[in-house]
């Protein structure tokens, strides 16, 4: 029930021994490739499948927040490969009917001193941005929830040039705190 490419017997990593393992020391021998050779202008896929149905292949429609499909970054701590380092998660965002899937992607890391990701960005079904904030209402809303007074920066490092931010259309641009102008 297992295939094992590089060693003789599987690992359990974040608590589970995944049917599927490609394990290896070096470079080379833990890539995976997925290649498409056609004259078209379609690549490989990597297809990640959610059904509520119980039975391989039933169809029963997945509900708001639930888990599509998940990438775990895990990193050995010295002590096992159980602690999650980063994660991007594909997630069910509102009511989903025939053809009809809204999704929002969440990113999210783990902080030093941590043991667990923490959601840090959301991309909405709606293609909106929150950076600290799970639900965004506007285009692209930064939420600094860490407390060091930490907003928005834009560096230039090259001295023949200057740093630019736009706000195009904007009705209302504030600088500052205690809603300064």
């Amino acid at each position: 029930g297992q295939v094992i490419i590089g060693h003789t017997a599987g690992v359990t990593t974040g608590s589970v021994t995944a049917p599927f393992q490609v394990l290896g020391t070096g470079g080379a021998d833990t890539h995976v490739t997925f290649g498409r050779w056609s004259a078209d202008a379609t690549g490989s896929k990597l297809n990640f499948i959610k059904s509520r149905n119980a039975s391989i292949d039933g169809n029963t429609v997945v509900q708001d927040n639930d888990e599509l499909g998940i990438i775990n970054f895990i990193g050995n701590d010295g002590s096992d490969d159980e602690t999650i380092g980063a994660q991007i998660m594909a997630r069910v965002n509102g009511t989903p009917g025939s053809n009809d899937l809204p999704t929002e992607l969440v990113f999210s890391t783990t902080a030093d001193g941590a043991s667990s990701p923490t959601e840090r960005m959301y991309i909405t079904s709606v293609g909106r941005v929150g950076i600290g904030e799970d639900s965004p209402d506007t285009s692209l809303h930064i939420k600094n929830t860490s407390g060091d007074n930490r907003g928005i920066m834009v560096e230039n490092t090259v001295a023949s040039s200057y740093a630019e931010a736009q706000f195009k259309g904007a009705k209302e641009f504030r600088i500052g705190t205690g809603g300064s102008s």
